[in-house]
């Protein structure tokens, strides 16, 4: 809903001027030269004001719909179609930038988003929008956004815990912190501000303040597994050998991604992912829950409702491995590279299923593939490199890790794996470099750190 307030012209009638001096009246003719310059000057200004508007409106974005699942280019197009009808309407722009996002036609989404912003500054929502796109790409763009959210619309935590991880990412950590804090003053039922806040203190190697934070957020979510994680590796620092119990261990060992804060603008643009959404939404609600059978049986019903989709054949692959049927998870995913040859994800998938199976060189073969189609596929690069080391290869291991780092910055373990790799190789400065770089995008993370020591140690041993 738009926040702007119309604005209302009151006309006064003004007296006309009385004049002090004697009128002379003027032949009609001698008025042409003045009508002339006001109508030209009219006409001049009107070409202006024409010129500058059109300069200022973007051309309106058009990705190739057609190989797009039909019901998602009926519905993008309609929404093409309303801010075809009203490119004055910030509404229109937005709501068309949102579906585009939710079908990954991201650099066409931030030209709405901006656009819709410059029609509505008052709107939180969209320089909100355009930061998530940019967080990757550009994390200072995307701060700087954010900033503009937040001067919007103070008491929304999601946006605070956002901007949060963007400063560490941008290796700012005493502004992360306070805008931990102003996420929790926002929303103190969720446990996600305090564990961020858990990290930092960590960094700092305050164990104590670590383990009461993770305390308190383990009162406001007491079966989350990220905050039994964090406080069973922030309670063994502190110096307590705590006595685990089955969630903590549950939680340590399940391997599973962690909860995320909720992000009620952030869900709608999900939602506008009209190609089998309900079914989708279902199969991912059981697996998050740990029903993997409801889960599988309904990835298996999508899958026949969406044969041209590939995500439901590696959801339902990844819900076999949970539940221990390695082999049925290495058929679907075999099954799935034959069907959609071009799709990096389902290649690097498939290569883990072949490195659980043992099949070692075919699962680098399927990493090379996934590079090969995809030259920005941080994770492949990652695990190309895993692979390379593995056999040997120290130099590609190597190639592999920066190229992983090339294409995502943030990356923490391809900085630490490219670090070990160089250590290696006794190259201990590029090293201790790398390992650094690690350990800053990991706080709270004790692993990098101590792998940095260690090198550091070394490499004070080694100087002459």
């Amino acid at each position: 809903m738009s926040n702007e307030t119309p604005e209302i012209e009151k006309q006064i009638d003004l007296p006309e001027p009385v004049s002090t001096s004697p009128s002379v009246p003027k032949k009609a003719w001698e008025n042409w030269p003045m009508l002339f310059l006001l109508v030209a000057v009219g006409v001049s200004a009107a070409i202006w004001w024409i010129s500058q508007n059109l300069n200022a409106m973007p051309k309106v974005p058009k990705p190739d719909f057609t190989t797009a699942n039909s019901n998602v280019a009926h519905a993008t197009a309609q929404l093409l179609k309303a801010v075809e009808d009203k490119p004055n309407s910030a509404e229109a722009w937005g709501q068309y930038g949102e579906i585009l996002m939710a079908h990954e036609w991201n650099s066409e989404a931030l030209i709405c988003f901006d656009q819709a912003a410059k029609l509505n500054p008052k709107e939180m929502r969209w320089p909100y929008l355009a930061a998530i796109l940019l967080e990757r790409e550009d994390p200072t763009l995307a701060l700087a956004k954010y900033d503009i959210a937040t001067g919007l619309s103070s008491g929304y935590a999601p946006l605070w815990m956002r901007r949060g991880n963007t400063l560490l990412g941008l290796n700012r950590t005493d502004e992360a912190e306070t805008s931990f804090k102003k996420a929790l003053v926002a929303d103190k039922n969720q446990p996600y501000p305090l564990i961020a806040l858990a990290r930092i203190a960590g960094v700092r190697e305050n164990w104590k303040m670590a383990t009461e934070l993770l305390e308190q957020a383990k009162s406001v979510a007491p079966k989350n597994r990220e905050v039994l994680v964090e406080l069973t590796r922030s309670r063994m620092l502190l110096g307590v050998n705590p006595m685990l119990g089955q969630a903590e261990q549950s939680a340590i060992l399940s391997g599973q991604r962690y909860d995320t804060m909720p992000d009620e603008i952030y869900s709608a643009i999900n939602e506008q992912e009209v190609a089998a959404r309900f079914a989708a939404m279902q199969a991912d609600s059981a697996a998050a829950k740990g029903d993997l059978q409801a889960a599988a049986e309904g990835y298996v019903a999508l899958i026949k409702q969406r044969p041209e989709m590939v995500r439901p054949r590696l959801n339902l692959a990844s819900v076999f491995l949970q539940s221990g049927q390695a082999p049925l998870a290495l058929t679907t995913l075999k099954e799935a590279v034959q069907l959609f040859p071009e799709d990096a994800r389902a290649h690097y998938a498939y290569s883990y299923a072949l490195e659980g199976s043992q099949q070692l060189e075919a699962a680098r073969r399927e990493r090379e593939e996934a590079v090969r189609l995809k030259p920005d596929f941080a994770e492949a690069h990652f695990a190309l490199a895993i692979s390379a080391e593995r056999d040997g290869d120290m130099d590609q291991a190597i190639q592999s890790y920066r190229l992983a780092i090339q294409s995502d910055t943030r990356l923490a373990r391809a900085h630490l794996g490219l670090g070990l790799a160089l250590q290696k190789q006794g190259k201990l400065e590029q090293a201790v470099k790398a390992m650094d770089a690690a350990v800053k995008l990991s706080p709270g993370d004790p692993v990098p750190k101590g792998y940095l020591d260690k090198a550091k140690a070394l490499l004070e041993k080694n100087r002459p």
